[in-house]
């Protein structure tokens, strides 16, 4: 597993990216005849949405443990003219 911290900004570029993504796959799966394309567009649809879901629920106070146990926090938002 792979850890690590985004800030606050971070996190919304990538709530906002990840929801496009989703979006352009479900027009993909509507469009999409062949059953191998359609069950791996809505495979990467389904994982996609599970990391927004993820996503939704952190918060910038949240504390999130790293692969030796111990806490880390999130860093300070650092986008620009925060």
């Amino acid at each position: 597993m792979f850890l690590f911290a985004l800030t606050a900004g971070e996190r919304q570029e990538l709530r906002v990216a990840l929801e496009a993504h989703v979006a352009d796959l479900r027009a993909d799966i509507s469009h999409t005849e062949r059953c191998v394309d359609l069950e791996e567009l809505e495979s990467r649809r389904a994982l996609l949405e599970g990391v927004l879901r993820r996503l939704a629920g952190t918060t910038a106070t949240s504390v999130e443990h790293g692969p030796d146990g111990a806490p880390f926090a999130d860093l300070p938002d650092r986008t620009p003219g925060a």
